[in-house]
């Protein structure tokens, strides 16, 4: 229902999703299957090299903008996101990757994702194979994700080694929240940040 001319809006709806061969959704498909909008995007934008998930809740400093996109689409890894691949423990949300075969210490974090066809066309095999033989498994987009690059050994890359300055800890996390209006006025800054809430939300 949001309007966003003069920019293109591809629209998830259950009927759109039904299509694409996903049946026995989740109720809140909409905040755990992020992995969804790639399957959307490639069958209604096909032929890209490359998809890219930038999430509402992200900054983009004006002054980055050129050095991301310049890096990400040029990267040849087959999957970029932050701190992706695997950790020293299960993260909650990858835990049932272990149906599948899989380490379920793979993950990352989701506001930013870059992925070439092949990885979008191994996640939705991933999640349908999921909704067809686990449906109670609760894989998040994330772990839908870092299980498609392991169970396909993809390539992958992370954003705070290839763009260290943008991506660091202290501004590109799941906590704390940031201000967006501190960051909007604030001309000189040049990081990355995530999550970002305005004003009118806290």
């Amino acid at each position: 229902t949001v309007q966003t001319e003069p920019f293109d809006k591809l629209s998830l709806s259950d009927e759109r999703l039904a299509a694409l061969g996903f049946f026995g959704l989740p109720k809140d498909w909409a905040w755990l299957c992020g992995d969804l909008c790639y399957a959307v995007a490639k069958s209604l934008r096909p032929g890209f090299q490359k998809y890219v998930l930038i999430e509402s809740d992200v900054f983009l400093a004006e002054r980055s903008l050129t050095d991301f996109v310049t890096t990400v689409v040029g990267h040849k890894a087959e999957a970029i996101a932050a701190r992706l691949g695997p950790s020293d423990r299960v993260k909650r949300y990858s835990k049932d990757l272990a149906n599948f075969g899989l380490d379920p210490k793979w993950g990352f974090i989701f506001p930013i994702s870059v992925v070439t066809p092949r990885v979008v066309d191994a996640m939705i095999e991933l999640r349908q194979e999921q909704l067809r033989l686990v449906p109670d498994a609760r894989l998040n987009d994330e772990a839908v994700l870092a299980g498609a690059v392991l169970k396909n050994v993809f390539s992958y890359a992370r954003l705070e080694d290839l763009l260290p300055e943008y991506f660091g800890t202290k501004t590109f996390d799941t906590n704390p929240p940031h201000l967006f209006e501190a960051l909007q006025e604030n001309l000189e800054e040049y990081r990355i940040f995530h999550p970002v809430v305005p004003f009118e939300l806290v």
